[in-house]
């Protein structure tokens, strides 16, 4: 590949966009997602646009999410958020409280034991502007503030 060209990997949604709204809970002007016009074209996928609340665990509102709509088999497409701290699979942690993360991988699929787990890949900087990325814990991850995301579908019952 030449040096004025690069390769991206894109997933587009039909029927929802994100835009920037006051937010009754936080007071903050914050991303969500609305329903948009769609371009009554025929989709191979279905994905939903998501927005997370404050306070309440990444993985286990993915999780909550999928079990509710009878989805088995979930990939992230992209995703931006806040979370409290950061604690990592491998044991690491980031103690300052805010952090803003970019999430690099993501699926929820069954465990081992059969109930849905989400796998979180992030990358983040917290607030003093300390940098890590890994694989998130799953149940010990609060959203801070809000966290956007799209969901594809690979495998579950219709919405």
């Amino acid at each position: 590949m030449s040096p004025n060209r690069f390769a991206v990997d894109a997933f587009g949604i039909d029927g929802a966009m994100f835009t920037a709204e006051t937010d009754s809970e936080t007071n903050f002007k914050l991303f969500g997602p609305v329903r948009w016009a769609t371009t009554n074209a025929k989709s191979e996928s279905r994905a939903f646009a998501l927005r997370l609340r404050p306070n309440q665990d990444f993985a286990a509102a993915l999780e909550a999410f999928c079990r509710q709509r009878g989805i088995f088999h979930a990939r992230l497409h992209g995703g931006v958020g806040s979370t409290i701290g950061a604690h990592f699979t491998d044991g690491r942690n980031v103690v300052p409280f805010a952090t803003e993360l970019a999430i690099t991988s993501g699926t929820v699929a069954p465990g081992a034991d059969g109930t849905l787990q989400a796998t979180l890949d992030v990358a983040l900087v917290d607030y003093l502007g300390g940098l890590a990325e890994g694989r998130l814990m799953r149940g010990d991850n609060p959203v801070l503030m809000t966290m956007e995301l799209v969901l594809e579908v690979l495998e579950g019952a219709r919405a």
